[in-house]
């Protein structure tokens, strides 16, 4: 499998600490890349789980994949952005499955 990883890091009392994480993946059969993330509900007081993080965000690029993409939370609306650039030079610019709204 042929994939993308990056974590999404946010300044938490002082510290830059993992909160979330977007995962990339690129699907020879339909030549298109497909992006799925997860991110920790902090106001709940959960911690992030880098391991389950990357699991769920390895379900939702399935998900992209059959056109039921999941609700973008606004606060990583532009972090997305950025990645949807960087998997697009990663992957030589193939044409990303979905666009982001």
């Amino acid at each position: 499998m042929n994939e993308l990883i990056q974590y999404i890091k946010k300044n938490v009392n002082g510290r830059k600490q993992k909160i979330g994480v977007m995962c990339g993946v690129f699907d020879k059969d339909n030549h298109a890349v497909y992006i799925g993330w997860s991110k920790v509900n902090m106001k709940a007081g959960d911690k992030f789980e880098a391991k389950k993080g990357l699991s769920i965000a390895r379900e939702r690029t399935k998900a992209t994949s059959e056109k039921s993409i999941p609700t973008l939370p606004t606060s990583i609306k532009k972090p997305m952005s950025l990645f949807q650039t960087r998997c697009t030079k990663y992957f030589k610019e193939i044409p990303l499955g979905f666009t982001l709204v």
